[in-house]
């Protein structure tokens, strides 16, 4: 968009269109409790989350005690015909990500930060965490 609306501006074919100041709101600062994910929410709206909070101050859940950030997911939608809880690690995919139980399907987690390291791409958090199948993040 800004490829095609800069060189417009240049040329002073764009003609600003002044903001109705009495139409204009401010967003309340963000909460704690709004970068908590509930991993029984939708998966859209848990990756909708994620992004909205990217890069700060970063998505946050509990894993093995500890605060993991995540920067980055997709969403999968796929129904389950078994009873499994939600932010249950079902799957580990070199390409996919980390899948993770939502309550509509997979979310796959690309991006996280375990608490005191660096942001790390799921294939380096994989090998560095030694994942199971059935591991829950909180």
């Amino acid at each position: 968009m800004l490829l095609e609306v800069l060189p417009l501006i240049k040329e002073g074919k764009l003609i600003p269109v002044p903001q109705d100041e009495s139409l204009a709101s401010y967003a309340p600062k963000l909460t704690k409790e709004e970068e908590i994910i509930n991993w029984n929410m939708d998966g859209e709206k848990i990756c909708c989350q994620i992004r909205a909070l990217s890069p700060e101050p970063g998505a946050m859940t509990f894993f093995r005690g500890k605060i993991l950030k995540v920067f980055k997911a997709n969403f999968e939608k796929r129904f389950f015909d078994e009873d499994v809880i939600n932010g249950t690690i079902i799957e580990q995919d070199r390409k996919k990500g980390i899948g993770v139980k939502v309550e509509n399907g997979i979310l796959w987690l690309l991006e996280l930060q375990p608490e005191g390291k660096k942001k790390m791409n799921f294939l380096e958090f994989m090998n560095g965490y030694r994942l199971n199948i059935g591991e829950r993040f909180e």
